[in-house]
């Protein structure tokens, strides 16, 4: 019998400093702003708000096709389901994959960037204990 694997990502600092993100193997998590929609706002216009565009899709797409196989993963468009409550943040601002070869993270077209172990980058392989910065928060990747 397989045991299900997961890699946890750990806010270390930042607005949700302690909440704890578990990403299964064979899969990826979109981090994003979590924000709180206005009584004028409707769900139809939040939920448009929060899907990817085509150039997200697209470096969803290419970043699985490089650092993953595509077909193995559940990929389908859709919105963050990491959210942070970090105004720095955008909307739409990260991946992380997890699969058996590799875990890694892609920005996806985010105004600050993001930074793993203090370096920008685009995309990046994570190694255990690596902290990523995104916006105002920190999290510490644990493989």
């Amino acid at each position: 019998m397989k045991m299900t694997q997961f890699v946890d990502l750990l806010v270390i600092d930042g607005p949700d400093k302690g909440m704890r993100f578990s990403i299964e193997q064979g899969s990826f998590r979109i981090i994003g702003k979590r924000e709180e929609p206005s009584i004028k706002e409707n769900l139809i216009e939040t939920e448009i708000n929060r899907s990817l565009n085509a150039d997200q899709q697209e470096i969803i797409y290419l970043h699985l096709k490089n650092f993953s196989n595509p077909s193995l993963l559940q990929y389908q468009p859709r919105g963050p389901d990491i959210l942070l409550n970090d105004p720095s943040v955008n909307r739409i601002h990260a991946m992380v994959l997890f699969d058996e070869q590799t875990t890694s993270i892609a920005d996806l077209i985010s105004n600050e960037g993001i930074f793993v172990q203090k370096k920008q980058i685009n995309q990046a392989n994570l190694q255990n204990n690596d902290v990523i910065s995104i916006g105002n928060s920190k999290l510490m990747i644990f493989i």
